[in-house]
This record gives C-alpha cells, structure tokens and sequence, in this order.
C-alpha cells in the first residue's frame, strides 16, 4: 500500500489505504474467498474507490483533462456493468470463438479469467454476442456491477437466461416427406417410431401439408428444448423413412394407386414377385432406361435420379452407396493423440481426442459467398480410445478427407456469417456434461455417428 489514514464520517470512523488499481483487481478475483473471511472475521465491508490524479505535463491542461475524462467516463458508464459467466460448464473450444470476437475493436470488451468464472464488460450488443457464442447449453448467467468498490459482483439474486441458440438446420426445417409415407411410419412403424421418441425425449410434429406432403419436425418435450437431441432424432427418423421406403409394405401400400390399396395389391404383388427382374423396385412398373448399381440392384433412370435427389447417392434397398459423397469443406488438417483417463461410460480405456485445424481462407465457388473470406478454426474431439473408438476415427477420418466434416456458412452458436462451421457429422466436444453439453456419458453416440457416417458412404 502506498499510504494508509484513518477518517471520521458521520460519527463511524472509515479506514483507507492507497492501493494500485490493477492489484485490488487481482486480489479481490483470486483471493475473493480470503476477502470475505476478513470483512465477516473483522465485521467490516471491503469496498474501493479509485482515485484519479491528473499531473501537471504543461500549462493549464489539468482542468481541460478533468473536463473530457469526465464526461469519456459519463459516456461509457453502462458498458462497465458486465456479467459473470461461470466456465466450468463451458467447452474451452468455444472460447477461442470468444477470443475472435474480442479481437475486433469495435467490440469493446474487457475480459477476466480466473479458475472459476469469465468477467465481460464492454457493450450491451457485444456482451450479448459472447453470452450467445458460449451458450451450448442453456446455461445461467449473471449480471455484475464491476465498479471496483464492488467486491460481491456474482451475489445477485436475478439470474438472466440466455436462449440456446445452436440450431442444426435439419432438425430446424424438418423431414418432408409424402403424407402416405408419414401414414405408415405412424401405423406400421410405429413401434419403431416411439422407440426414437423415447430414447432421445421428443415428440414429432407435423405441417405444412399441402400437394400431399408433410414437413415432420422433433420437439424435445422438456421446457427449453435441447438442439442436440432434436438433431439426433431427425436423423433417426430419417433412417427409419428410408428404411420404410424400401419394405415390402411400402411397395404395395404407396406406390400402387387406386383399386390396388383398397385390397387388389395381394395379386399385382405376387406378379411383381414372379416378374420382379422386370418391374423397378420404386415405380413397381417396367423398367424405363434401365440402370444397375454396382450392389447389382435395378432402378428406372427416372426413379434412380428422384431417389438420388432425396436420399443421396444411395440404394434404396440395400443402402449402398453408389458414388462418393464430397463436400465444401476448406482445407486444413486433422491429427489425434490418446491419453490415459477413461470416457464416462466407456471404463478402462482411455480416450482419443481428435484436433481439427481449418485455418482462415478465401470462399470457393461451393461456398456461401464466393470471394469473400472465411473465419476459420480450432476443434477437439473425443472418443473412447477402444476398438470402436479405434474405427470410429478411422472413419472419421475418411470424412475428413472427402471434406465432409465442416463446412462454411452462418455460426449456430454466434450467428456470425462467413465462418467454418460443423456439418451434420456428429462430434463429442467436451468430456463430461451428457448429450446436452455434446460430452460422455452418451452409450448411443458410436453407432449414431456411425449411421451418420453410412449415410454419406463412409462405412
């Protein structure tokens, strides 16, 4: 302490001593717990004032100072009441997303770290951006009066929640399908249909309906929904359509029209089955430009192309795929190393843990806005370092490779344009938290991902 006086205020004697600014700061973020033992030990409040001096540097500009720096204080008061963000609950891959946003100076901010919590001041917008970049989880934060005479700043009561804000753009918009497809998956499949709604917690609504189609979208049941389960039961959903568009009672329920749904399908079925080289497996009737995949199945050119538009480059019977799917993924790198500690649920074999590396670039002629350039970015991933785990990366890594990993366009989390982003690859980023926080325990992720991974061809 520089200097240290005792003064008497309305008959309540108040003790001071000079500290530097920047210490007080330190001291009452890092020793916050041995801040409190000395006010409740001692029965006094800890509070600080900062006292500004203007030294004289030349003649009459002191008052002109005190003038302008008053009224620079004035003008930014409100941005230095920031907000406490605890960060135990946060993915530390999201932070560097952080560290780009306050990189841009008109951003404003000025961050603390310390081993607990992140203090942000700065603008209500760009408060309300990094708030928005490190909600992958609905998480709790409050606000903080970050006066330096306020030691107390995370004791509010009020507790301001941020809506989630990642969005997997699938799940967002929806199945669409044919309403008699959406029929029979809720009659025929409907074992199978519930089996998805209980196991990832949502129900299944439909709308739109118009020229015979139906758009099908999860909602998660709990209040507040959760993104990670909705885009995990769209996808099973759409395994399970596929899967329905190939059965036998598809063929005589939905492609046969009039009489033949009313009963007549048991004979054209049994003539189907006699001729069946001969009539497409979709269309049910002769083959028109007859084309075969390299699985040996037959399709109508036509029927091939709508199925190749809907599903993909794959066989509606056997799943095959009969082309190789290549995404817009930019350029960069993906490595892993393994270390020793065990995944929740997965015990006693440590745990591989992938970095994908995109450095910043230049749009393409596939991407967004081509010309234009994009954020690039740092990732880390995390799977059980067992034989599942083993294949799951080799996988992963095949992925990697046809640029199907990531892609660019608009941040889910950050809602920031021109950034690379994950594609609909499903990937655990953190090593706790559950299917909410994208982390372990999760027993269903290795084969999800891996359906994720057929469904491009990557098996």
């Amino acid at each position: 302490c520089g200097s240290s006086a005792a003064v008497s205020t309305a008959g309540e004697e108040t003790c001071y001593c000079d500290v530097p600014v920047s210490h007080f700061w330190y001291v009452n973020h890092i020793y916050k717990e041995e801040m409190k033992r000395i006010e409740r030990e001692n029965g006094v409040k800890i509070s600080a004032e900062v006292r500004v001096t203007f030294e004289l540097d030349r003649k009459d500009g002191r008052s002109n100072a005190l003038s302008e720096f008053i009224n620079l204080v004035q003008k930014c008061l409100g941005e230095s009441e920031g907000s406490v963000i605890p960060l135990k609950p946060i993915d530390p891959e999201e932070v560097r997303d952080t560290l780009k946003i306050i990189q841009k100076n008109e951003s404003k901010l000025l961050l603390t770290l310390n081993s607990e919590e992140m203090i942000v001041c700065g603008p209500r917008e760009s408060q309300d951006l990094i708030k928005k970049t490190l909600n992958t989880s609905q998480k709790t934060f409050t606000h903080a009066n970050t006066s330096v005479g306020e030691p107390t700043w995370a004791s509010q009561d009020i507790a301001q929640k941020i809506d989630m804000s990642i969005k997997d753009q699938f799940a967002d918009a929806g199945l669409t399908m044919e309403e008699s497809s959406w029929k029979l998956l809720t009659t025929s499949f409907n074992e199978q249909l519930t089996k998805i709604k209980t196991k990832f917690g949502v129900d299944f609504k439909e709308s739109d309906i118009s020229q015979g189609k139906v758009i099908v979208k999860p909602c998660y049941k709990s209040s507040g929904g959760n993104a990670s389960m909705e885009s995990h039961a769209v996808r099973a959903l759409l395994h399970l359509y596929q899967k329905s568009t190939t059965s036998p009672m598809n063929l005589t329920q939905l492609t046969l029209s009039g009489p033949a749904l009313n009963g007549a399908h048991t004979e054209e079925g049994a003539t189907a089955g006699d001729n069946k080289e001969e009539k497409c497996p979709i269309c049910m009737d002769a083959f028109t430009n007859k084309k075969q995949l390299k699985c040996k199945h037959e399709f109508c050119e036509e029927c091939l192309a709508q199925s190749k538009k809907s599903m993909g480059p794959i066989c509606p019977i056997c799943k095959d795929v009969f082309g190789m799917v290549k995404g817009d993924q930019p350029d960069g790198r993906m490595s892993w190393t393994s270390g020793s500690y065990s995944l929740d649920g997965f015990p006693d074999c440590g745990h591989i843990v992938i970095h994908y590396d995109i450095p910043d670039g230049k749009q393409t002629e596939k991407h967004p806005n081509p010309g234009q350039h994009y954020c690039g970015i740092n990732r880390k991933a995390y799977l059980p370092n067992n034989k599942e785990g083993q294949e799951v990366l080799h996988l992963l890594k095949k992925a990697f490779d046809q640029k199907l990993i990531f892609t660019v366009g608009t941040s889910r989390t950050t809602g920031m344009d021109n950034m690379v982003t994950w594609n609909d690859i499903h990937h655990k980023t953190s090593v706790s938290g559950g299917p909410a926080c994208f982390g372990y325990p999760d027993p269903g992720y290795l084969s999800r991902v891996r359906e994720e991974l057929k469904a491009k061809g990557i098996k």
